[in-house]
């Protein structure tokens, strides 16, 4: 049997139903980055992760790749503490280790890379990163452009 040895998972979508954050982002989205209201307004969302549903499944598909040693990666257009919260809030540090997520803001503070359009910039980075052949993964989206930025 052909196991891959890396599995990457998108965040929003993909692990966790992020849908009723949405209603919070907009807390803090019409202020200035840094600004108090802007750092009010991201704890809110952050504190509401837990309302948040873990898609069905995901127990044995987290048990398998323990089991199979299979090293596991989050890659995500979104923010580092949204996801650290989920490792947090869904006991989950077994699972996901914190220095295995790449985010849209990994390669520069400043400046937002995304997967929009395919864009491949943040595969390309986890990959070489973390010096992984792009033969030995497998990555996991919801959304098509996912599909085209792994290429």
């Amino acid at each position: 049997m052909n196991l891959y040895s890396n599995i990457i998972f998108d965040f929003d979508g993909t692990l966790l139903d992020t849908k009723l954050l949405d209603n919070y982002l907009n807390l803090f989205k019409q202020y200035p980055r840094f600004s108090k209201e802007h750092q009010l307004g991201r704890k809110e969302f952050l504190n509401h992760i837990g309302e948040c549903k873990q898609y069905d499944g995901f127990d044995e598909v987290f048990d398998f790749l323990l089991n199979n040693n299979v090293n596991r990666y989050i890659l995500t257009a979104g923010s580092k503490d949204k996801v650290v919260k989920y490792i947090s809030h869904f006991n989950l540090k077994e699972v996901f280790n914190p220095n295995n997520v790449i985010t849209s803001y990994s390669l520069s503070v400043f400046k937002r890379i995304t997967k929009k359009d395919g864009n491949p910039t943040l595969f390309n980075y986890l990959l070489d990163f973390y010096g992984l052949e792009p033969s030995s993964c497998i990555a996991f989206g919801n959304e098509l452009t996912d599909q085209y930025a792994d290429s």
